[in-house]
């Protein structure tokens, strides 16, 4: 009886260090980002075709984690963003506008232009700039909500 016993105790451990292999060999992928949630300013807010427009400005920062399958140590690595978000919110409901065509097209002070299409994020739209430089900014919007054509244009100038 003791011998069956052990028998059975040898197999179930054998079995659980398999799964446990299996499972370390699996491991994580080789470079995950996670972006943390950064401080945004609002610039800007106007009322156009009954739609509420807020632009805010802010810096958010990826956090990279680097290493090998099958290790436990990873290395990290931050890389720091500058976007422009924008909120739509309808006026009547007081609630975000989902599903607008958003586009906008960004002068930098440096000369460069940056045309984006705004990607949908946590209720507003999100663009990528350029590093945050001293001088005046140019931005302008084109959108589709609902059927309505908005456009907007505005300098903004950081210190």
């Amino acid at each position: 009886m003791a011998h069956i016993r052990r028998t059975f105790f040898v197999l179930i451990a054998g079995v659980v260090m398999a799964l446990a292999a299996y499972a370390g060999q699996s491991g994580y992928p080789d470079e995950r980002l996670i972006r943390l949630a950064g401080d945004f300013t609002e610039i800007r807010r106007l009322e156009l075709k009954g739609v509420r427009v807020v632009y805010s400005l802010g810096r958010t920062e990826k956090v990279t984690h680097q290493g090998e399958k099958n290790r436990s140590h990873y290395f990290q690595s931050t890389l720091s963003e500058v976007e422009l978000a924008l909120a739509l919110i309808d006026l009547s409901t007081g609630e975000p506008i989902h599903g607008a065509s958003v586009y906008l097209t960004v002068s930098t002070p440096r000369g460069s232009v940056i045309q984006a299409r705004g990607k949908e994020k946590a209720g507003g739209y999100l663009t990528t700039l350029d590093d945050l430089s001293e001088g005046r900014y140019q931005i302008d919007l084109a959108a589709e909500v609902h059927g309505e054509f908005l456009q907007d244009r505005f300098c903004y100038d950081t210190l």
